[in-house]
């Protein structure tokens, strides 16, 4: 559901030119991922603000060496893979075990970053669905939840909400055009 992660070469070359408008558009492109990657490895809030200063420093670092390869797989990926270890490494930090930077292998593949992505697309989804919960009535986000989320026939979830088909299929689009309002913010302001 959560799409627009697809990084530019121009974007990754401005940023290794050292230009600090596309650093700053790098750092709010993929903040939100690194948070959500965190909060789903059980990181506290403290320790997300900390893994997401640890994955820009560990890039910032590998940026001089660092050439894109598309044969590789994504750049996401790439990041992903920075995040996870590092995430992995702040949660050992907790415990006697630790994490070396240095095993973050230089591929990344597709099944990595798919696993990841669906990952952070869920949690963007859960976000996103609590959100506007909030801005609902109990009774239409229930007929909402039942109807899309859970996918149920809408004859049955008309009888449980007692609501007709018609208002049923009217909530679910007016519903679907604020949740995607909502997680299009998220894509554009990085989810927090």
């Amino acid at each position: 559901m959560v799409q627009g992660y697809t990084t530019r070469k121009s974007l990754l070359d401005q940023v290794q030119a050292g230009n600090e408008e596309a650093w700053r558009e790098f750092y709010r492109k993929y903040r939100g991922m690194i948070v959500a990657i965190g909060r789903n490895r059980h990181l506290s809030e403290e320790e997300c603000d900390e893994l997401l200063q640890d994955v820009m420093r560990i890039f910032w670092k590998r940026m001089e060496r660092f050439t894109y390869d598309p044969d590789k797989g994504k750049f996401r990926g790439y990041l992903s893979r920075i995040t996870h270890y590092a995430a992995m490494k702040k949660w050992h930090q907790r415990g006697p075990e630790t994490v070396a930077e240095e095993c973050i292998p230089e591929e990344y593949s597709d099944e990595v970053d798919r696993a990841l992505m669906e990952e952070y697309e869920s949690f963007v989804l859960k976000e996103a669905l609590k959100e506007l919960k909030a801005e609902l009535s109990p009774e239409v986000y229930e007929a909402f939840y039942l109807s899309t989320i859970q996918n149920r026939p809408i004859q049955e979830v008309a009888s449980v909400v007692g609501k007709t088909p018609n208002n049923l299929y009217n909530i679910r689009s007016r519903c679907l055009e604020k949740l995607r309002a909502i997680i299009n913010r998220y894509r554009e302001n990085g989810l927090e």
